[in-house]
């Protein structure tokens, strides 16, 4: 589904989601990498709040963190060196989200908070990860 398709691609999604097909939708809709402060993230677009509301269905937030390691924001192309190992961490939320009702740029922006959350994990400072993840 391509960024910024207007009401038929969101009446795609919503009919797929509607059918059990899971969506990843990438809320920020581009890369952002701010050194200074790893937590920060990109405006969130409201199509991840207009999906999961008319789907009625929940979203699972997750975070990339080291993706700026494999494909600089600044570079043509991403580091593919094989001798090179660069590492990426993804942390999936323990607990769905449910979005409610037609404020889509603040339900947006509940799953940006999260999603700043999860990034924080590990980092100095930072929240501790829940008992789920610790075990894991």
């Amino acid at each position: 589904m391509p960024a910024g398709g207007g009401d038929a691609v969101v009446a795609a999604g919503v009919r797929a989601l509607r059918e059990g097909v899971p969506l990843l939708v990438m809320p920020e809709g581009r890369l952002h990498r701010d050194p200074d402060d790893p937590t920060t993230t990109g405006p969130a677009h409201r199509g991840v709040s207009r999906l999961a509301v008319g789907a009625s269905t929940i979203v699972v937030t997750a975070a990339l963190r080291g993706t700026d390691q494999v494909w600089p924001a600044a570079a043509k192309l991403p580091n593919l060196n094989p001798l090179r190992r660069r590492v990426v961490v993804v942390r999936v939320a323990d607990e769905p989200l449910r979005l409610t009702g037609d404020d889509h740029e603040a339900n947006a922006e509940a799953v940006m908070a999260d999603i700043r959350r999860l990034i924080a994990v590990d980092l100095p400072g930072g929240p501790a990860p829940s008992a789920a993840v610790a075990a894991a």
